[in-house]
């Protein structure tokens, strides 16, 4: 099997940009409600611990009523700035892994070993960008205004 040239791993670089973004767009919402419902108790008021969210459908109702479309999709700019390059590496370095893995150890492109090892070095590699990405984003999501009435456009609530 003959060497892959860069111009070849365009298609994959551009789809994994574009669709990191778009995938994530009509999920963000999911995974702040998500995100709400698992830190709701250590974040209660009062400093008492009490449920504020009574699962997913209801979470969503009450950021919705409380903040609005923007509580649902807090913290997507640093999702959005960061899942299409991360997306693209992701993509890319299994690409060139597969690649590489299919020339040196040997055997078809579509043999186990050859995707496992892939999978794992491509997941790795864009974790490193990924990873404090995606703190940054968890860390938005759980914010709550402390009352909506009072926010000011542009502000970061």
């Amino acid at each position: 099997m003959g060497s892959r040239k860069e111009a070849d791993y365009l298609p994959t670089m551009l789809g994994s940009t574009v669709s990191g973004v778009l995938a994530r767009f009509p999920f963000h919402p999911i995974d702040t409600c998500k995100s709400r419902l698992q830190t709701q108790l250590w974040l209660s008021e009062n400093s008492r611990t009490h449920k504020i969210y009574y699962g997913l459908p209801d979470a969503a109702r009450t950021i919705w009523k409380r903040e609005g479309l923007r509580g649902l999709y807090r913290g997507f700019g640093p999702t959005a700035f960061g899942s299409a390059p991360a997306s693209c590496i992701y993509f890319t370095t299994y690409e060139l892994s597969k690649d590489f893995l299919t020339r040196k150890v040997g055997g078809e492109g579509d043999a186990f070993h050859v995707h496992f090892l892939s999978g794992l070095t491509a997941e790795t590699v864009s974790c490193v960008l990924w990873v404090p990405i995606d703190v940054v984003k968890e860390r938005m999501q759980i914010q709550r205004v402390p009352d909506p009435k009072s926010v000011k456009p542009g502000s970061l609530y």
